[in-house]
């Protein structure tokens, strides 16, 4: 018996090793579908980019019963993700068709296969906000503002700002001091990445709640105003 432990620990070795390969070779498959899927999006071939997304979905769902604890976290991490973007992909073009329904079962599979994904969550508040289940999108909004530690700062400010806009929105008539925390804060992100107008929408909604905090917001946003219009700053 004990000159068969060798054998079996490189039996072992051998099995882990072509695991390991084998879900390294589909997960660049499925990777260079949904890159199929990019360009074909921006070439604005939804049709071909559906079916690039479909079929990098389809490979990825065969790698996950292939992963386990013996394969390095990050590379998980990195095929759960990707996973879950194909699924976030595909839900964007749904939307953008108005096809809200559809697009809420994809953002839903993508949340539930890497549930830090800020895009997935503020795109399935989108659309519960539009389809008028406000308790889902406040959720949803909240969920892409809570998990803003997962992602960089830089790539999602417009989601950060717009998610509190949203919050804001949502919150006015029920709960008015939320919601002109939300709108403040979505102002001023809205300022840092130099979209003056969205910030004047929240500075506008924000007047009507509660105008001190409507002040404080304008003193950042009135030199920014003038500059647009060509007028020396004071």
């Amino acid at each position: 018996m004990g000159k068969l432990i060798p054998l079996v620990a490189l039996i072992l070795i051998f099995v882990s090793f072509v695991a390991w390969a084998t879900t390294e070779d589909k997960s660049l498959e499925a990777m260079e579908w949904y890159g199929k899927g990019i360009r074909a999006r921006k070439a604005m071939n939804y049709d071909m980019a559906i079916k690039c997304f479909n079929k990098s979905i389809d490979i990825f769902s065969k790698i996950g019963p292939m992963l386990d604890k013996e394969f390095p976290e990050n590379i998980i991490e990195n095929i759960l993700h990707s996973h879950s973007d194909a699924h976030t992909s595909l839900g964007m073009i749904y939307q953008e068709r108005g096809m809200l329904r559809k697009a809420v079962s994809e953002y839903k599979k993508a949340v539930a296969i890497y549930p830090h994904s800020v895009s997935s969550h503020f795109n399935l508040g989108c659309c519960y906000d539009k389809l008028g289940k406000q308790k889902e999108a406040i959720y949803e909004y909240k969920s892409a503002l809570d998990n803003s530690i997962y992602a960089g700062d830089s790539d999602y400010k417009f989601i950060y700002s717009q998610a509190h806009y949203n919050l804001g929105l949502i919150h006015k008539k029920s709960q008015p001091a939320l919601s002109a925390d939300h709108l403040y804060k979505a102002g001023l992100l809205f300022l840092e990445q130099g979209d003056i107008d969205s910030a004047l929408e929240a500075y506008n909604s924000l007047k009507e709640i509660k105008e001190e905090l409507a002040r404080e917001l304008y003193e950042e946003l009135s030199p920014k105003l003038k500059k647009k219009k060509g007028e020396p700053a004071k």
